[in-house]
């Protein structure tokens, strides 16, 4: 997945009605890095769904780490408790990718309905974040997107 995704107005109707709270804010639009999204988590009430900034710090604070590799998420330093305790998933209407010659696809779930991705959050820089897990493309998607 690259750096931003989407939320269509009707994406909400498609949640379940116990996750969405009267005086939850409702984002709609491209979600960029930095940005506040809502998130689904586990918490000792239930799940529960949370506004949360996309996004880690880099370690020298020369930016946001917005991904992390499946692969390799329990080894690194920066995501291993994370990845252990506090997972969450991002609900989206879509996302896009660019390919090499700059040619923006856009992936989407089906009609109006919600894709979900695996995430982790954590409390850094004394903000909520969270960081979208992403995997090596499958044969479909290795057309416009590869890890290279």
């Amino acid at each position: 997945m690259c750096s931003r995704y989407y939320i269509k107005h009707g994406m909400y109707d498609h949640l379940p009605a116990f996750l969405i709270a009267a005086d939850s804010r409702r984002y709609a639009g491209d979600i960029r890095p930095s940005e506040k999204a809502m998130i689904i988590r586990r918490s000792s009430k239930g799940m529960e769904t949370g506004d949360f900034y996309w996004g880690y710090p880099s370690k020298n604070n020369s930016g946001l780490v917005i991904n992390a590799r499946a692969e390799s998420l329990h080894e690194k330093p920066m995501f291993c408790e994370d990845a252990m305790n506090r997972r969450c998933v991002v609900p989206a209407s879509g996302f896009y990718e660019w390919d090499k010659e700059k040619q923006k696809a856009v992936i989407s779930a089906a009609a109006e309905e919600v894709m979900y991705f695996a995430g982790i959050y954590s409390i850094r820089s004394g903000m909520e974040r969270f960081v979208i897990i992403t995997r090596e493309a499958s044969k479909e998607m290795s057309r416009c997107k590869n890890r290279e």
